[in-house]
């Protein structure tokens, strides 16, 4: 069912941008159709391309191979979440007067505050796809347990090969899920970092110049939909920063709980 929803809303999404764009009728929008038409289809044959590999994997691979690849998954996410701790321990021990420096020693050009966000979202765009990864082995580990389970285990020697797979199932399940917590709490973080960036008004100055600093082809609705954006997540750290549970208060004890469960 799910395979079917992605495909029917891409093709609605490319029915709807390309019968709006070729309204625009004149050389330039033509061009743009091209393009964006191209893009698309691009988009759509990766997605395509990855559910097939993933179909792929479910009913080709030996249950050997998918132990080791989950293990190698869970080991490169692992590590991928480590990396990231530099910038979770400057999200708790800086004081905002302390991040600003950091930002402009790291940044020496005009936009330094949106520089600097721009590589938090990059971060916790990575760590989405950390997430997407986990649950997509989660359901393959539980397909495979599952299958396992109802085998008959008549012959002594299956059932040896069984109660092993079983048992590298199991530690695999555990570990992803005890991934997934870490993971997700290292996500939240990363949005709430990124909202405390946006409510800083150097990043929100820097933001205005350079919306003033493009050319025609923003019109006043992108404008505003920025400055939307922008507020939202004002409002967001407004609102975590008044709540009773501190946030650096819970990503110390995040931080605490992460070296626990990998040292």
């Amino acid at each position: 069912m799910s395979f079917v929803k992605r495909y029917f809303f891409i093709g609605i999404l490319l029915l709807s941008n390309s019968t709006s764009i070729q309204l625009k009728a004149d050389s330039s929008g033509m061009q743009k159709t091209i393009i964006f038409g191209a893009v698309l289809t691009a988009a759509v044959a990766y997605v395509f391309g990855q559910d097939l590999y993933e179909c792929y994997i479910d009913h080709f691979y030996s249950d050997e191979q998918i132990v080791e690849r989950s293990s190698g998954k869970c080991d490169i996410v692992l590590q991928s979440t480590q990396n990231m701790e530099d910038i979770r321990e400057i999200a708790l021990k800086y004081s905002d007067d302390d991040l600003k420096k950091h930002i402009r020693a790291q940044y020496s050009g005009v936009y330094s505050f949106r520089s600097y966000h721009e590589q938090i979202v990059a971060l916790l765009s990575g760590v989405q796809s950390n997430m997407t990864v986990l649950e997509n082995e989660l359901r393959r580990l539980n397909g495979r347990y599952a299958v396992l389970l109802s085998i008959d285990r008549s012959n002594e020697c299956a059932q040896l090969k069984n109660d092993y797979l079983l048992n590298a199932y199991t530690h695999l399940i555990s570990r992803c899920k005890d991934l997934c917590d870490i993971v997700r709490g290292m996500m939240e973080d990363l949005k709430t970092f990124e909202c405390r960036i946006a409510s800083f008004e150097e990043y929100h100055k820097e933001c205005e110049r350079y919306e003033n600093e493009q050319d025609d082809e923003w019109d006043r609705d992108e404008r505003s939909a920025c400055k939307r954006s922008r507020q939202r997540k004002l409002n967001r750290y407004r609102s975590d920063a008044t709540s009773g549970n501190d946030v650096f208060e819970r990503t110390e004890k995040s931080i605490m709980q992460f070296n626990l469960d990998c040292y």
